[in-house]
């Protein structure tokens, strides 16, 4: 009987069979297997798709691939974004698509198919575990050692979103699949009985009870049709089918009672927000396009650079269930296409902010556009005029007015937040901030010293100016924790008396709750730095920095995996992230134990920028954990001749971990490294 589920066909349309046994083999030794049986894994170009890709990418990805079937625009939609209108839906599935296609790259790009109203992807040219599995289950497997490395686990484990369409889809995915395992192991336990090891046969009795068990019982448990029931299986499982279901109700009962505690007290959204999927993709994605100086003017070149910042920050003030605002790569506007339809391709947004400014005999003027990508045209355009001595007030007039474009109405909180870097009157300390901000978002401790002397001539200016001493107290942790700081104790404490005067006067800006994130890990308090990252990201949705320094702290806090879900989420709001962002996300890996993906993400880019000191010390790391040890100490070398005084047991303490053995495996795996 062939199974039409997963069954290893390509477009030159080859049945399984002897003769295509050696084909598979002849694939498998020529490329990666992609892997979709336990953790999906898909090797491209030295790097792991499945792990680059963000969680709603990664899933329908799968989900188009293990359903062998041509999906339509409007399925798809409604499974992945059941809670969206129809029209939302299907943008939302468009940028979905788009993003995937760049993430697979000019080679494989074309594998996904995209035919009027149907969608499927090309399986033609990849070896994947799934058909070798096809393979096993026609002709049957002789070998059951390499069975066993195959049937690795549950189809697509881990693959979710935040949908009841997807997970019922997937989970009668699984099912069917967990059939078809049990059944070829318990012909394969025929096939070898008397020739293989009594462990062996060991291992595939328990790897074929396992499958069982994620099958559910039909008709109270009692019977199974006939095709669903392998030969030779045990019939009588329904006990530990009944221990199984009496503890899924106990967890359920203890989730309602918990829930039920949540709705009675405050922090119940809060709680909510935490167990929902990150990336929230059925929000449509905003950029700001980096203002452009008409005259081309030194000053106006300063103005213009603000304007696009207190825009951009302003806009983070906003929550993401309204708008998803996409942080523009650092450079200059002409480093990119003009065609403002192929930039927001590019960003994968469907609203543009660009805009002109222009001085004139004291005043300042700015022409302002919106652009719709998904009907191609702009659908707002302003002009603003002041003086250019107050310029800062400009942001957020011109926030406004867009937000009405977009008929967003904004609570009085939410107007409250629309002050980032306008608590000042005085221009001069404004520009001085907004470059001083440029400078330290990029998360690189080659910009710190033009970042401390922006924000330190800000201050001198206004000595009242909350964002700058914020700056100041952001340059001062960054440099510890970088390693950088000649007296890091020192440090700390510049940043902590600066923090308190902040604090003081603005308790609930977010940018402060994060920079109090940072602080109080350095500070080994780790439960209050989440609490406050936590705090920070709920205020600043939309700040990329705020999530990535969420990330960072989760790392310290023995969270990895929370701390994955954060970076991602960081990355899809700043498409052009500075490579800080990539050291957490390896730094979490590594504390998982995935030493290779780690390596993949921290080991520097021939042509790329020179790798930091705290990229490298992670990157000796992971070299260690995954017995790399002539790399690991050609590492060790590298960060000798950047900071020759370098001392593992002094690292490990800036901040420290708030698991003691950890914080010990992370002294061991540096000093066997040679540091």
């Amino acid at each position: 009987m062939r199974f039409p589920l997963f069954s290893p066909k390509n477009c030159i349309g080859w049945e399984p069979g002897w003769e295509n046994w050696f084909r598979v083999m002849e694939r498998s030794n020529q490329r990666p297997r992609w892997r979709f049986i336990g953790p999906p894994s898909w090797p491209l170009a030295e790097r792991d798709l499945a792990q680059s890709l963000g969680r709603k990418q990664r899933a329908l990805l799968a989900y188009l691939i293990v359903n062998d079937r041509p999906s339509t625009r409007d399925e798809l939609a409604a499974i992945f974004w059941p809670d969206s209108e129809a029209s939302r839906g299907r943008h939302s599935l468009r940028q979905t698509l788009v993003s995937i296609r760049k993430a697979l790259g000019d080679g494989m790009a074309g594998c996904l198919v995209a035919s009027g109203d149907d969608v499927r992807f090309d399986t033609d040219g990849i070896e994947t575990d799934l058909d070798a599995f096809s393979t096993y289950e026609t002709i049957g497997a002789d070998r059951p050692e390499q069975l066993l490395s195959l049937l690795s686990g549950p189809l697509l484990q881990g693959v979710t979103v935040r949908s009841p369409q997807f997970e019922n889809r997937v989970n009668d995915l699984r099912m069917k699949f967990a059939r078809r395992a049990a059944r070829v192991l318990e012909t394969t336990l025929d096939r070898v009985a008397g020739n293989a090891s009594e462990d062996t046969m060991a291992a595939l009795r328990q790897r074929r009870d396992f499958y069982l068990t994620l099958v559910p019982e039909i008709e109270g448990g009692t019977s199974r049709g006939a095709t669903d029931m392998p030969t030779g299986a045990p019939g009588p499982r329904s006990t530990l089918w009944k221990l199984g279901m009496a503890a899924m109700l106990g967890l359920a009962v203890g989730v309602v009672l918990i829930l039920s505690g949540l709705v009675l007290s405050q922090d119940f959204r809060s709680a909510m927000r935490d167990l929902v999927d990150l990336r929230r993709g059925d929000v449509p994605r905003i950029a700001v396009r980096p203002f452009e100086s008409r005259g081309g003017l030194d000053a106006e070149r300063s103005l213009a650079g603000g304007v696009t910042i207190g825009v951009t920050y302003a806009l983070y003030a906003i929550t993401d269930r309204e708008l998803f605002v996409v942080t523009v790569p650092a450079a200059s506007a002409s480093d990119f296409v003009t065609d403002e339809a192929e930039y927001a391709d590019r960003l994968g947004v469907r609203y543009l902010i660009s805009g002109t400014l222009e001085t004139d005999q004291g005043r300042v003027r700015v022409f302002v556009r919106l652009y719709d990508a998904e009907i191609g045209a702009d659908i707002w355009q302003d002009r603003f005029d002041s003086a250019v001595t107050e310029a800062f007030s400009l942001q957020d007039e011109i926030t406004l007015r867009i937000l009405q474009g977009l008929k967003i109405d904004l609570s009085s909180a939410e107007r409250n937040r629309l002050q980032y870097l306008d608590d000042t009157e005085n221009l001069n300390a404004w520009l001085y901030a907004a470059n001083g901000v440029r400078n330290l978002i990029k998360l690189d401790p080659r910009n710190l010293d033009e970042a401390l002397g922006s924000y330190r001539a800000a201050l001198e200016i206004d000595p009242d100016y909350t964002s700058a001493r914020r700056g100041l107290a952001w340059h001062a942790l960054l440099d510890v924790r970088f390693g950088t700081a000649t007296d890091p104790e020192r440090s700390i404490l510049e940043a902590r008396q600066h923090l308190d005067v902040i604090l003081r006067r603005r308790p609930n800006d977010g940018m402060s709750k994060a920079l109090e994130g940072l602080m109080l890990i350095l500070e080994n308090d780790w439960d209050a730095a989440i609490a406050s990252g936590r705090e920070a990201a709920r205020l600043l949705p939309g700040s990329a920095d705020v999530w990535a320094v969420l990330a960072h702290n989760y790392t310290f806090a023995g969270q990895p995996e929370l701390a994955r879900d954060a970076i991602d989420r960081a990355m899809q709001l700043s498409p052009g992230h500075p490579d800080f962002y990539r050291w957490i996300k390896g730094r979490a890996y590594r504390l998982e134990g995935e030493h290779e993906q780690a390596i993949a993400l921290l080991a520097p880019e021939p042509g790329g920028p020179e790798p930091t000191l705290v990229q490298l010390v992670e990157l000796a790391a992971a070299y260690v954990g995954a017995n790399r040890m002539t790399e690991a100490v050609e590492t060790a070398g590298k960060i000798r001749s950047v900071a020759p005084g370098f001392r593992a047991s002094e690292w490990v303490l800036h901040p420290a971990m708030q698991d003691p053995n950890a914080q010990s495996i992370e002294f061991e795996l540096l000093s066997k490294a040679g540091l």
